[in-house]
């Protein structure tokens, strides 16, 4: 077996699980295959997971998800190039976000529901200036909608369901090396908007879990729920006809898909009821607000370390200078040596095109034309 590594340019509104599953459908039915596919398991072996070999499976993984919101780099270990891929989870990457002022989400990006409405909308300079408190060592909280475990569940999946968190989150030490404001369009300059959707009264406090609230965020808090309920129709209010936040697991592996059905109120699901299937993102779930946007945008240049949730520095700029924001748009351009335009990267839809077996087999020299092999 053979193989390496090289890098993709995921597109927005695909999980990476899906990017992946999608280039190993490619790649099994092509010549490539062979360099690709893993020894078959000596038939005394007793290992399960090797027991669920595939003659036509290729190994393949990726070296760390991007959200289905993101897009850019996206690092994939083909064969023995999987062996590497560990190491570049803890290789610095460097990102273009874009955040849009004026409102925050549940989410911390375009795909959530309005929490809070800011009452101040900062100007460039204040929005430059706050940048300071996040440069170098800092201590960082992750969004409730994250894949963060306690107590064997992921925080996403206590936020779907409305459960209560069963200890506090801890911050995590991360590293930022470089933050940067490089663009600013104020209010009516841009095309983006804020969602359409408020949250409910327990989303809200399901938030504040993770934070201290002071007594003047309260207020405003209780002040947007009654906001809420006006804009509110009983259908965007009902558990189970809402839209959820997917994001994965920040490992090499990640499942195909997560379950976006909730907890109902009165204690949990019936047992004797069937578990609800799982579903691959859709597009749809990424679908942006149309309400008009009340604050302006700016886009962020930073290298960060491994671990490090852009969507949290966003949000807590905005607290920083007294604000609110989400995260409308993120592009990761590099990751350890492999960056967007690089030798190494293709475009994604490459793999529909004639030609990408080429190149391929020139990076990871591989000799195509010995049948031996």
């Amino acid at each position: 077996m053979k193989g390496g590594l090289i890098s993709i340019n995921k597109p927005s509104g695909k999980s990476s699980a899906q990017c992946l599953n999608e280039i190993k459908a490619i790649i099994s039915k092509s010549e490539l295959a062979k360099f690709f596919q893993s020894d078959p398991p000596h038939p005394n072996d007793k290992n399960s997971k090797r027991k669920k070999w595939k003659r036509n499976d290729i190994k393949i993984g990726h070296g760390g998800t991007l959200d289905p919101l993101a897009s850019g780099v996206l690092v994939v270990g083909l064969g023995i190039g999987t062996k590497q891929l560990p190491q570049l989870l803890s290789c610095v990457k460097k990102y273009k976000a874009t955040c849009l002022f004026g409102c925050s989400t549940n989410t911390y990006d375009s795909s959530g529901k309005i929490i809070r409405v800011a009452s101040k909308i900062p100007s460039k300079e204040e929005i430059a200036d706050g940048l300071a408190a996040f440069r170098g060592d800092i201590l960082q909280i992750p969004p409730l909608y994250s894949a963060l475990h306690i107590q064997g569940k992921r925080l996403y999946e206590y936020a779907r369901e409305g459960l209560p968190l069963p200890e506090n989150v801890k911050p995590r030490p991360m590293k930022c090396d470089h933050l940067e404001l490089v663009e600013f369009h104020e209010k009516g300059q841009h095309n983006y908007n804020d969602p359409d959707v408020f949250a409910s009264k327990e989303e809200i406090k399901s938030e504040e879990l993770l934070r201290p609230v002071s007594d003047k965020e309260k207020k405003e808090v209780d002040s947007n729920s009654e906001v809420t309920e006006k804009h509110n129709s009983p259908q965007e209010t009902t558990d189970d006809s809402q839209k959820s936040h997917v994001e994965e697991d920040s490992a090499v592996k990640t499942a195909s898909g997560e379950s976006i059905t909730k907890t109902e109120d009165n204690g949990g699901t019936d047992k004797n009821e069937p578990k609800p299937k799982k579903r691959k993102l859709e597009v749809t779930d990424l679908e942006r607000g149309s309400r008009p946007a009340i604050g302006p945008s700016a886009v962020l240049d930073m290298s960060v370390s491994s671990g490090f949730y852009v969507r949290s520095v966003i949000h807590d700029l905005a607290h920083h200078i007294g604000s609110e924001a989400h995260m409308v748009d993120l592009v990761r351009t590099q990751q350890g040596d492999f960056f967007l335009g690089g030798e190494t990267c293709f475009e994604f839809d490459e793999f529909q095109s004639a030609g990408w077996e080429q190149k391929l087999a020139s990076l990871l020299k591989l000799d195509i034309e010995n049948k031996e092999n």
